[in-house]
């Protein structure tokens, strides 16, 4: 059991099989209790969308090379969550706006986009960081409670 959500453990378990099947290592560190202050749809979008973007960029990289890290924690009434993955160095932008690599229309990718939109509707932060093989995705919600 990743968590004591059944939903997000539900779908952390989905990836794990996901990540299995495809020589991913990962680890997934997730304190998140039963009830969480936030809607559960939202969060799997935050949780779904930032790690089926991480399989896809480790997906460019040899077998032996593949990982992905989740870290999710619930401290009073803000939730932190923090996606990190190796990928082939190669990113595409616009401006500050992510392209997607999967479209040949060479359009903004979508996950992103509605990881930004969630993030804006708690009045959370999203940042996107990455060294020369790791990218790393860090989220804040603020007043989950109130």
């Amino acid at each position: 059991m990743f968590c004591e959500n059944s939903e997000i453990n539900a779908l952390l378990t989905f990836y794990a099989t996901q990540f299995k099947q495809a020589n991913i290592s990962y680890t997934f560190k997730a304190l998140l209790p039963k009830d969480l202050g936030i809607n559960i749809s939202d969060l799997a979008i935050l949780i779904g969308n930032s790690l089926e973007n991480a399989q896809e960029a480790s997906m460019k990289v040899p077998p032996s090379e593949r990982y992905i890290e989740l870290k999710a924690i619930l401290k009073a009434d803000a939730l932190s969550l923090q996606v990190s993955n190796t990928f082939n160095g190669e990113i595409h932008k616009d401006k500050d706006m992510f392209i997607s690599s999967k479209r040949k229309d060479k359009q903004l990718g979508l996950g992103t986009i509605i990881i930004k939109n969630t993030v804006n509707q708690y009045k959370g932060w999203c940042e996107f960081t990455n060294t020369d093989k790791v990218f790393t995705l860090n989220i804040h919600l603020n007043s989950l409670n109130s």
